[in-house]
Formats: structure tokens, C-alpha cells, sequence
């Protein structure tokens, strides 16, 4: 836990003079103390130059709109522990003023029991939010508890010129090239250079995962999911309605696991462990894995300096359709629909803490220092108005971290997370990466690359601007939770001891099938999925 109190700058105190009439009343001003629940990733961006200045103008606003003085104590899990207790948190009910929460289901959930300020009660402090509300009304709708009516969200947004992602299909490179090996275009292609790099790297498993979720990662390459997806018209559970893709699907990585090119330890592996595999001829393709993974522990790796990883295009699935890329962008102002901020009903000054939230989360200013940093220090701007990370952080052996050293780049994020994450500083902060695309191996942007070779045909439909987003009620979750809840866990077992082999495709899938149909109504489930469309 780190406390946070800031004295204004002569500067901010000669303005201050000068718009409130004394600096003895900026004296007098009285103290807002917060306790933020912050998550960090690689690092904390507490006394970094850009978390600095942010801090500076949240402090300013404060004083100048609020009339207030502030007092931030910030409480920095590591992002990935909190996802993992969660849950524990969330159940204590033990909360802070401002903290952060994943997934809708967890936000309805504490929001629908009283915990959360229903933001509508301040709607005329949502000033630099509703522009996003305005731009994105199928993500606001989504937003909107079914139960209460309350918006309880202060949502990661984007604002995007792109439909792109940064976690693709990556391929190790430099080995392709050493064996004059075509880079494989195709989920059959596929199988079979991993056959190759086998009997080349006998210890490999070349077909790896960024996560544990290799089989998800294939299934959405296939078009469908182990769950309840929409499928571009409705939605759809995968195993009852689209049971062929799943079931080809299956055959395909048990093919895979039994030839030895999928790793046994794929569900057990640490972040760490998969880098190395990367790096020391383990791993060679990967479904889905991001960009920054690529450009801050694999290629410039000091240990391993010839290893080169790079993407191409989506590859075609075993129907001859093109694959879904693992996530797409959404063109225009979006919100997301599984970070949320959001604030203490608790709070000793709602009102207040509505607008400072909507301010240091929304303001364009705000937007623009935590995705660019400081011009002249970080950015510099060129006569057509174009920004660009200065040369001592593009011309660094790794861009992303020598960013992370001001408090920028999706290691070291500033600002109350998620902050909103702007498509372009994105873009530039990962620099130029290594492509693959007829023929020709070259570096580009990532999302250049993304919108120069693919088509529409790679967004899978629940990414689609277009895509519904829903809530359910208490009595609708619980129901979802009775029912879904096993039927998920009993399918995701099954399909692992269909391709590890534990089951066999061929005597038992109709047995898995009768298996799922007896568990529950999950068609109901379907229906009330479809039913909030």
C-alpha cells in the first residue's frame, strides 16, 4: 500500500492565486481522502514522470472544480493475482472508495446488492464519459443492470481507427527461414510443419499458447466455442448446435497431442516458462499469443539474439474458412465489457468522487498523457500534427520497456485502471514488427499489417461492433450460474481428455453428448441469452 499526497507547485499555487483570489484560501481548502484499488502489472507507475503529471492535474481539477484538497492511498495487487482472488474480495465486501472490478457478471453481482453508486444519480458529473455513451449505445445498453435500471461502470474505453488486434497468429521466424520452410497458411499446413519441426527439434512441442486456453484458441480459429457464443445472428451453445465444429475441431488436436507437437504441461505453465519455450526451440507456432509478449521478452533477447518471432495472416481453418483473429478492435468510441472502475456506495463524498473518476478517467487531456506521455520528453509532434515516441525510446533494444521506465506501455500503466488506450499510441508503442505476407518477410506496425492483409472475415462476431451486449438480473444469474456453471466445467473436461486422449473421439463423443443434454436445460440458458438481444 502506497500513500500519496501532493503539495502544489509554486506554479500551481501562483494559478491558483490567481483564479481563487489567494493562496490562503488554497490553504484552507478541505482534504478529500480516497483509497484507490489499483491493479499493476509489470510495475507500479507510482513516481514515474507521466504518473507524476497526472497526479499534478487530477490534484489541480480538484482544487479548481471541487474545491478540495486530495489525500490517495493506492492499493497495487498485481493484476494477474487479483484476477485469481477476486472472487474472495469481492465476497468479504470490504471495499474502497474507487476499485476496480472484472467482468460484468462480478460487477451485477456486488452492483445489484447495494454496493456500487448507480452512476445515473450524478449523470450531469459524467461530462468527459458521455461522449462514449453517446458513440457506443449498444456497449452503454449492455452496461445497464436488468435488475435496477443503475449504471454502475466506468468502463475501459477505446478509441479506435482500426478493427486490428495486437494478439495474433505468431510463428518463430528465424527457424522458417534457416529450413526454407513456407510459413503455414492453412490449420492442415499447419500440422504438418509442426511434424517437420518435430523430427528436426525432437524435444519441441511446436504448437504452443500464449495461455492455457489452446483449445479455446482453436475452437474460435474453427468458429465456434465450448460455451455460448453469438454467432453473428444469435446466440448459440457450441457443442449442441454447432457439434461438428467442435467435434473436427477435436480430432484435429488430438491428432496434435498424440504426435507429440502440443506440450503435456500446456495448462500448468507459468508465464515465465512459456517465454523460455519460446526462446530455446520448444515452441514455434502459436494460435494467439500479444504483441508485447513478443516484443518485450522474445525478439532482442540478449540470451537469445537470433531468435526472431513475427505474424502474418490469419490462417484458413480446416473448412477452408479464414480463421477468427483472438480479439478485434471496434471502430470508433467503445466501451469494453469486462474492465470496470467503479465506486464505493460508501464514499463519504459520492457526488465528488464521480466527477474526479470521470475526469482522470475520460478527459482528453488525461486520455492523451497516459497513452503518450509528455511532448518533448516522450512524444514529439511533426508539422502535420502526427505524434511520435522520441528516438531514446523507438531506437531502445526494447521499446515497450524503456516506455515503461515513464510510466507508459501496457506494462506499466499510469492512471486508475483500465485507462481508455488510444489505437495509434498503441500501434507506436510496439514499434515496427517482424510480418510475413506473400511471399515477402519485412516489419511493420502491427496494425498497419492487421488492416493491409486481413478482411472482415477475421472478426469473430461477439468483437463485432454490431454485437449485442447483455445483463440479467439476480434471479437470472443465479439461474445461469445452476445451470451453465456445471455444464461449462463438465464440457471443458471432457474436450481436454478428448485431445490428450484420456477419451476417445471415436466411441464416446455421442456419450458426451447425451452427458451435456442431461446436466440442465442449457438451451434455456440460450433462450434467455437470445431473449435480451
Amino acid at each position: 500500500m502506497k500513500t500519496w499526497k501532493r503539495c502544489l507547485s509554486l506554479l500551481a499555487a501562483v494559478l491558483l492565486v490567481v483564479s481563487m483570489g489567494s493562496f490562503a484560501m488554497a490553504e484552507e481548502l478541505p482534504v478529500l481522502e480516497l483509497t484507490i484499488l489499483n491493479p499493476i502489472f509489470s510495475s507500479s507507475p507510482l513516481g514515474t514522470v507521466v504518473m507524476d503529471a497526472y497526479m499534478e492535474r487530477l490534484e489541480a481539477f480538484a482544487n479548481s472544480e471541487l474545491g478540495v484538497t486530495l489525500d490517495i492511498t493506492w492499493e497495487e495487487p498485481g493484476f494477474w493475482d487479483y484476477l485469481e482472488t477476486q472472487s474472495v474480495y469481492l465476497a468479504a465486501g470490504d471495499f474502497p472508495d474507487v476499485f476496480y472490478i472484472y467482468q460484468k457478471t462480478n460487477l451485477m453481482s456486488i452492483g445489484d446488492e447495494g454496493f456500487l453508486v448507480n452512476l445515473y444519480d450524478y449523470e450531469d458529473s459524467l461530462e468527459y464519459m458521455k461522449p462514449f455513451m453517446e458513440g457506443d449505445p449498444v456497449g452503454l445498453n449492455g452496461l445497464i443492470s436488468s435488475e435496477t435500471g443503475a449504471l454502475y461502470a466506468m468502463p475501459t474505453t477505446y478509441i479506435n481507427d482500426t478493427q486490428t488486434t495486437i494478439n495474433n497468429y505468431y510463428l518463430r521466424f528465424d527457424t522458417l527461414q534457416a529450413n526454407g520452410i513456407t510459413p503455414p497458411e492453412s490449420m492442415e499446413e499447419i500440422y504438418e510443419v509442426c511434424l517437420q519441426y518435430k523430427e528436426m527439434y525432437p524435444n519441441s512441442y511446436p504448437f504452443g499458447n500464449w495461455d492455457a486456453n489452446i483449445i479455446g484458441s482453436v475452437l474460435s480459429w474453427m468458429h465456434t466455442n465450448s460455451s455460448i457464443h453469438w454467432d453473428g445472428e444469435a446466440y448459440v451453445f457450441g457443442p449442441l448446435q454447432e457439434e461438428q465444429r467442435v467435434k473436427d475441431t477435436m480430432i484435429w488436436l488430438n491428432q496434435m497431442y498424440t504426435d507429440g507437437l502440443i506440450d503435456p504441461e500446456y495448462e500448468i505453465m507459468t508465464s515465465d516458462q512459456r517465454h523460455t519455450k519460446m526462446l530455446d526451440n520448444t515452441f514455434f507456432f502459436m494460435p494467439n499469443n500479444y504483441v508485447d509478449q513478443i516484443t518485450q521478452f522474445i525478439n532482442g533477447n540478449e540470451n537469445y539474439p537470433g531468435v526472431v518471432w513475427g505474424t502474418m495472416k490469419q490462417p484458413l481453418n480446416l473448412y477452408g474458412e479464414v480463421t477468427w483473429q483472438p480479439a478485434s478492435m471496434k471502430r470508433g468510441m467503445t466501451f469494453d465489457q469486462e474492465h470496470f472502475t467503479v465506486i464505493n456506495v460508501d464514499t463519504a463524498e459520492p457526488e465528488k468522487v464521480v466527477r474526479l473518476m470521470d475526469y482522470a478517467k475520460y478527459a482528453p487531456e488525461m486520455m492523451e498523457l497516459v497513452n503518450w506521455g509528455i511532448e518533448g520528453v516522450t512524444y514529439t509532434v511533426d508539422e502535420n500534427g502526427e505524434k511520435t515516441y522520441v528516438d531514446s525510446i523507438m531506437n531502445a533494444d526494447a521499446p515497450t520497456l524503456e516506455l515503461a521506465q515513464y510510466g507508459l506501455s501496457t506494462s506499466c500503466r499510469s492512471g486508475i485502471q483500465l485507462m481508455p488506450q488510444l489505437s495509434d499510441a498503441v500501434s507506436a508503442s510496439m514499434g515496427l514488427v517482424p510480418v510475413y505476407n506473400d511471399g515477402e518477410y519485412y516489419e511493420s506496425t502491427i496494425y498497419e499489417f492487421g488492416d493491409a492483409v486481413n478482411t472482415e472475415e477475421v472478426i469473430n462476431p461477439e468483437h463485432s461492433i454490431d454485437a449485442p451486449s447483455v445483463s440479467f438480473s439476480i434471479d437470472e444469474q443465479d439461474e445461469i450460474n445452476r445451470i451453465k456453471t456445471p455444464v461449462d466445467t463438465y464440457v471443458n473436461e471432457a474436450l481436454t481428455k478428448f485431445m490428450t486422449g484420456e477419451m476417445d473421439i471415436e466411441t464416446e463423443w455421442d456419450s458426451f453428448i447425451d452427458g451435456i443434454e442431461q446436466m440442465g436445460d442449457i438451451m434455456s440458458i440460450v433462450e434467455l441469452y437470445n431473449s435480451k438481444v
